[in-house]
């Protein structure tokens, strides 16, 4: 049967304040350019930022709730009793409108158990977002990671539609056999970088690298800056959210040539990679759920024509070496450094890099293409009810 109008809406659901969080903002703004209402239920973990009810997007308004209830990231079990009352706020939410939307898009294990519950009794239809695969990316014990992977698979193989971030995470999702899978890439939206202040801090010529995202371990960032506040010709602009925060500020604070900004909103994340002479995400090979990364940072490069260095074995290394786009390193802070000297010294391969990277972009992974993906996926989801 028809869509009623009053029920075009999609309610999208994120377990971190939204504010920040690039891909849930661009998936939003693109349901809103597509005639859709839209509605985002997120959780506000650290309250630092100040949250409204509205979210102003590119093209239009959606309506914003958060769980206020702080909770830190990667504090594991510790988390758990705070999780499971975010399940039940979830729980409540969907069923005061559940008779005002049609589209369920739900991001990661961390907010789909309830949706999966309300998709079967009030036949909603549900989108599963895997941002990254649970057992993979989160400290869980042993003797529940098939019971948590059991529980993952189940929801994959009943949800309408499932959205992976690249090609590779196939093998992570090989257990189960989902109705549909669409690949949206994390690439950016550049409609986000117009009419934009800059915001670097450091107004001078002196050779810049840049990391905006999840501040914690295992990313080589306590330990390239430390060697950074040696070379006093390069700066280390960094900004995002985790357990090194305190770190990061307290370095900046005393080092001339570090540059922390904190939390950042999906514009200045962008404003300020573009201000800056190279991108980096070097993760942790080690870490099984890294050899599947998408960091939103590679495609943020391609777009803002800047060369990355990431590190070998994280399935990215790839993509770098496919459009000559970057460096891949070993994973050894030492070696960052040579790379990043190299990088210095060497202008116009740096131009050229960049270039190459901004045509993969066009010709494949622009947000454009990624867009019409979605709102194909919606109108497909749409016209089966």
């Amino acid at each position: 049967m028809k869509i009623c109008e009053d029920k075009k809406g999609i309610i999208f659901i994120r377990s971190t304040s939204i504010i920040s969080d690039s891909r849930v903002i661009k998936e939003a703004d693109t349901a809103l350019k597509g005639g859709f209402r839209v509605f985002i239920l997120g959780w506000n973990r650290e309250q630092k930022l100040r949250i409204t009810s509205n979210l102003q997007l590119n093209n239009g308004i959606a309506e914003l709730k958060v769980f206020n209830v702080k909770c830190g990231y990667g504090n594991g079990l510790k988390s758990l009793p705070k999780l499971i009352l975010f399940q039940f706020w979830i729980l409540f939410q969907l069923l005061v409108v559940k008779n005002q939307y049609s589209i369920i898009h739900s991001c990661d294990l961390d907010t789909v158990i309830p949706c999966f519950w309300i998709k079967k009794i009030f036949n909603l239809k549900l989108v599963y977002d895997i941002f990254d695969y649970y057992i993979h990316s989160h400290h869980i014990p042993v003797k529940m990671k098939n019971f948590v992977e059991r529980i993952d698979v189940r929801i994959i193989n009943s949800a309408d539609a499932v959205i992976i971030c690249n090609e590779g995470r196939y093998k992570q999702i090989e257990k189960s056999t989902p109705k549909r899978v669409e690949v949206i890439h994390n690439s950016p939206n550049l409609d986000f970088i117009e009419n934009t202040c800059k915001i670097c801090k450091s107004p001078n010529e002196k050779f810049k690298i840049v990391y905006v995202g999840i501040l914690q371990s295992n990313r080589l960032l306590i330990e390239i800056a430390e060697l950074i506040t040696n070379y006093n010709n390069i700066e280390l602009h960094i900004g995002g959210f985790g357990c090194f925060e305190n770190y990061f500020e307290a370095l900046s604070v005393k080092s001339d040539n570090i540059y922390y900004y904190g939390q950042l909103n999906y514009r200045d994340v962008l404003q300020l990679e573009s201000e800056c002479d190279v991108l980096f995400a070097t993760y942790d090979p080690k870490v099984i759920n890294h050899k599947f990364s998408a960091p939103n940072k590679i495609y943020e490069a391609m777009a803002l024509n800047k060369p990355i260095v990431v590190c070998n074995n994280t399935g990215v290394d790839e993509l770098i070496n496919i459009y000559n786009m970057g460096l891949a390193i070993d994973y050894k802070a030492e070696e960052f450094i040579h790379a990043m000297l190299f990088m210095k010294e060497n202008e116009s391969m740096r131009m050229k890099m960049g270039q190459n990277g901004r045509k993969a972009y066009d010709e494949k992974f622009s947000w454009n293409i990624m867009e019409k993906k979605i709102l194909t996926l919606y109108s497909n989801l749409l016209s089966d009810i």
